[in-house]
């Protein structure tokens, strides 16, 4: 998905800093805080065609990504108390043939072998255990998906109507939800980055350039 990147040029940024380190405390504003809280953005007259989604509202509110959610919360947790309940149960094999060898119930013929069924039975849970936890992420990446793809869905039959050129995300991660199509430039942009990069190579030398001539072909 296209992200849209605003810029600030690097002598602007100077600039601010130059103006701010100026100052000194007599000039400092409350909003200076050293406790560096998030401040919130006024809300005031729209001019642009643009629009933004609180993603975090959306997943604790719509019930599709609820209900998911907890499916998927559900399977983690299930697959955590299994691997947690087969590693106790080795642990205490392990801990009774200990016992067993040093109060001497045990030859060490049988305490071997005892001791290697239980590395077996190990290796057998390390096994499923993978396979348990292969489908524990492929069902949390389902649901996941299931729920971007419903989101997504309803955003293109929702701007159908109401025309937005962007539709922006609190989300960082993925900040542009959905756009107007119109807007794409990539190709001018690899246009442009494809000549800026041809004008500026080197050009290669001529024919009579690259092997000087030697006093003695000159004779």
């Amino acid at each position: 998905m296209k992200k849209i990147i605003f810029a600030v040029p690097a002598f602007a940024l100077l600039a601010s800093s130059f103006a701010l380190s100026g100052c000194g405390d007599k000039g400092k504003s409350d909003n200076d805080s050293v406790t560096n809280v998030r401040k919130e953005a006024s809300a005031h007259e729209a001019t642009t065609n643009i629009a933004f989604v609180n993603m975090d509202t959306v997943y604790s509110q719509y019930t599709l990504a609820k209900e998911l959610n907890a499916e998927s919360e559900k399977y983690a947790t299930d697959h955590q108390r299994w691997a947690n309940g087969q590693q106790q149960s080795l642990q205490n094999s392990l801990n009774t043939l200990q016992q067993k060898v040093q109060a001497g119930q045990m030859t060490q013929a049988a305490a071997e072998a005892e001791y290697e069924q239980i590395m077996r039975r190990g290796q057998a849970l390390d096994a499923e255990g993978q396979k348990r936890a292969t489908a524990t992420q492929e069902l949390i990446a389902g649901n996941a998906k299931r729920v971007q793809d419903s989101i997504h869905n309803f955003l293109v039959d929702f701007n159908a109507d109401h025309k937005y050129d962007a539709i922006l995300s609190t989300d960082m991660t993925s900040p542009v939800l959905i756009y107007n199509p119109a807007l794409d430039i990539t190709a001018e942009v690899v246009s442009g980055l494809n000549a800026r990069y041809k004008s500026a190579a080197p050009e290669a030398p001529k024919a009579e350039e690259k092997a000087p001539a030697k006093a003695a072909d000159k004779k």
